[in-house]
């Protein structure tokens, strides 16, 4: 069901060719075709809200493994992986942003209504056994996301790559008015946007399992250590933490959850500084209130207690 990935120990020069080969067949087959037709001189035959990229990526569940699954060991054998909830993605350069999809594992036949309703309005629900865009999910995923998306145009191109699932959603996608344009095959990473998120996730995982091993080496990075927020402790992971600001006639505490201390202490101390930005929290707010009024004050930083991660795997 997916779409072949490039060998990764292959150079990238080595699609050099292919891929420029690939960019000329699409300017003067797919662009610049139809002049007669409403076609705009600047962009050619679709502008730029008409040309639409789709592309999966996996998410994971439990943010303290690596991998969007877990193995299952029964009678000493593993059982294959098991892939929980994939994103659709499907996003244009200009124009307001088709919906994101979600692909959950299962029937989602026990879902009741009221938890239906509940859903996030700006996300559609899907499901299949594995969690894969099949042609069912792909076709589906056209007449309720895309159909919304393209209401209006009466042309549009829809990149994607060879999916198996996606190879045989072209007659629905004709019916929207739309051609499917597929990418060079076996070098998704090297012309899919989208890859770019699979790959920020996988960076933000790696970041994350490796922060613990890296703070019982190291409990702090500041260069000047008596300037540590947390007193020499910056580096804490999974905290709830307090601000305490103090002036000469109040004291005003604000509570917040942290996964990584020293990134939200940075996005609050940024949040200080730059005035566009001071409606971005409550501490924020109550800070910008103190500057205007040109009182004096003190903030000071505390761990009230450690917190777990979510996991959905018990």
């Amino acid at each position: 069901m997916r779409a072949r990935q490039r060998n990764r120990k292959m150079p990238k020069q080595n699609f050099e060719v292919d891929l420029k080969k690939w960019h000329a067949t699409t300017r003067e087959k797919l662009v610049r075709t139809a002049r007669n037709d409403c076609y705009d001189e600047k962009w050619g035959r679709f502008i730029p809200r008409q040309r639409l990229n789709v592309d999966q990526s996996p998410l994971p569940f439990a943010v303290t493994t690596k991998r969007t699954y877990k193995h299952m060991e029964k009678g000493g054998q593993q059982h294959n992986p098991k892939r929980q909830c994939t994103f659709r993605i499907c996003f244009r350069p200009t124009g307001d942003q088709p919906k994101l999809g979600i692909i959950f594992r299962g029937t989602g036949k026990w879902i009741s209504e009221d938890e239906k309703k509940a859903y996030q309005p700006d996300i559609d629900v899907y499901f299949q056994e594995n969690a894969w865009a099949d042609t069912k999910v792909s076709v589906e995923w056209v007449e309720k996301t895309l159909t919304e998306a393209v209401r209006g145009d009466d042309r549009f191109v829809l990149f994607c790559n060879n999916l198996t699932g996606q190879t045989w959603f072209k007659e629905a996608v004709a019916k929207l008015g739309g051609i499917v344009w597929y990418r060079l095959p076996g070098a998704t990473d090297l012309w899919q946007p989208v890859e770019c998120i699979s790959s920020h996730n996988k960076t933000l995982l790696s970041n994350y399992n490796t922060a613990p091993t890296q703070q019982r080496n190291k409990q702090c990075n500041c260069r000047t250590k008596d300037e540590c927020a947390l007193q020499g402790k910056c580096l804490e992971m999974n905290v709830v933490h307090q601000a305490i600001v103090t002036t000469d006639t109040e004291t005003e505490s604000y509570v917040g959850l942290a996964t990584n201390f020293k990134e939200s202490f940075r996005n609050h101390t940024t949040s200080f500084r730059h005035v566009n930005k001071r409606n971005s929290t409550e501490l924020s707010k109550h800070v910008w209130k103190l500057k205007d009024a040109k009182k004096p004050f003190n903030i000071a930083w505390k761990v009230l207690r450690k917190c777990k991660p979510y996991n959905n795997i018990q």
